[in-house]
């Protein structure tokens, strides 16, 4: 994919890696559709993009309302006629055990990274299979989904959720011009996460390996590798070991592995 000329869809825009993919793009694509819950960063996100020559239409939406979804993306078709690339950067969760958690906090958790991704598909794919040109639909999932992760069964789960998810659709849409990729970062430093962690890289690495893997058009993308082969790794181990590596694993990175 060439981002030249593109119109661009991001939703959860207003932070994190949402927001370093829309002002990378800012000076690639022709036009960004900035989407997120906090409609004062979208007015400041969106001045900053128009001031790189890129058209821009920010909407505040909350994506955990299928009606909400729904009612953007036509916003977004009426506006541009078209959306080429969107890509999905709602979710996150902090770690939790099972011990203390509550069915409500475990739901919602798998609300804000499964159900979002679901109201978003459903509206978005009923109008890019009209499209006269190819689309692509990137979501930005977890190495989460690759292990399990003691304090993270709520936030692994939703994330294998989507995967699975994700891999369905893309074998459904496979003779149609829409395409479905899948990123999978580690842990990425944001503005909210400074810390060091483990084999952790910043947020600018991120946003260029995601750009290079969708401009591949890469079906699924899992990052950094040394964390990538770790995890694989312990994957490979028996079950004992592995708990017990994963545990004391979540115990070193305590509050910092599951936020995207």
């Amino acid at each position: 994919m060439e981002f030249a000329g593109k119109v661009v869809l991001i939703t959860g825009a207003s932070s994190s890696l949402g927001k370093g993919l829309a002002q990378a793009l800012a000076h690639q694509v022709d036009a960004l559709i900035l989407v997120a819950r906090r409609g004062e960063l979208l007015q400041t996100l969106e001045e900053e993009v128009t001031a790189s020559a890129c058209r821009c239409l920010s909407i505040q939406a909350d994506l955990l309302q299928p009606e909400q979804a729904e009612a953007m993306v036509q916003k977004a078709i009426a506006q541009f006629g078209r959306i080429d690339l969107a890509i999905h950067s709602v979710g996150g969760g902090r770690p939790l055990s099972l011990i203390d958690a509550s069915a409500q906090h475990i739901v919602g958790v798998m609300n804000n990274n499964y159900a979002t991704l679901v109201n978003l598909f459903v509206p978005l794919l009923a109008h890019l299979r009209q499209q006269a040109t190819p689309s692509v639909i990137a979501h930005i999932n977890s190495l989460a989904a690759i292990v399990e992760i003691p304090r993270g069964a709520h936030y692994s789960a939703a994330k294998v959720a989507a995967q699975r998810f994700l891999d369905t659709a893309r074998i459904e849409l496979r003779t149609t011009p829409v395409k479905v990729l899948t990123l999978n970062p580690g842990f990425v430093q944001t503005e909210n996460k400074k810390e060091k962690m483990l084999m952790g890289i910043t947020l600018e690495k991120a946003v260029t390996l995601m750009l290079a893997a969708i401009a591949r058009e890469k079906a699924s993308y899992s990052f950094p590798w040394p964390l990538v082969s770790l995890f694989r790794l312990i994957r490979l181990l028996p079950r004992r070991v592995r708990g017990r590596l994963l545990a004391a694993l979540s115990d070193r990175e305590s509050g910092k592995y599951t936020e995207d």
